[in-house]
């Protein structure tokens, strides 16, 4: 009897873990679902109604870099809102927060290639990615990517990347 009691006992603490892990792993989903979607309600819109097609082309730099770093700051920045990037369509940054990492290029970045094919993505970010290096100091950020898509056109023409707390 004592034989069976140990081991119902480890049997139903095995699967309350696992059920517990899995209960754990759905909140976490539908959260970074919801966080999600406010970006792209919020964020995105206002961004996307103050580029063009012609601001993918080229790196943002000098007064036009001033420009919408000022719309950035003043509009998107906020207590939910820690940064914001801008990428072409070849994966260049175009516009960041922190200037010195635009023109720069990111090929492995699986998310943003996932935004870049229309599809929106969510990572919760990774201190020791060369491309966020010099953002560690932000701690933990949930990484929103969102396809840049113009009235005119189906196919994305870049991408935002909007970092919330």
């Amino acid at each position: 009897m004592v034989q069976f009691s140990l081991i119902s006992l480890v049997v139903i603490a095995i699967v309350a873990v696992i059920f517990a892990v899995s209960i754990s792993n759905s909140i976490r989903a539908r959260a970074l679902d919801a966080l999600a979607q406010d970006v792209i309600a919020d964020s995105s819109g206002r961004l996307l109604s103050v580029i063009t097609p012609a601001d993918l082309e080229t790196p943002m730099t000098g007064e036009r870099y001033d420009r919408f770093d000022k719309f950035v700051k003043e509009s998107i920045v906020s207590e939910r809102v820690a940064r914001v990037k801008l990428w072409a369509q070849d994966g260049t940054v175009i516009y960041a927060l922190d200037p010195a990492t635009v023109g720069q290029k990111f090929p492995d970045n699986e998310h943003l290639l996932t935004a870049l094919r229309g599809e929106v993505a969510t990572a919760i970010k990774i201190r020791n990615d060369p491309e966020n290096e010099r953002e560690s100091f932000l701690g933990t950020l949930m990484e929103v990517y969102t396809p840049v898509r113009f009235s005119d056109s189906t196919v994305p023409q870049g991408a935002f990347e909007i970092y919330q707390y």
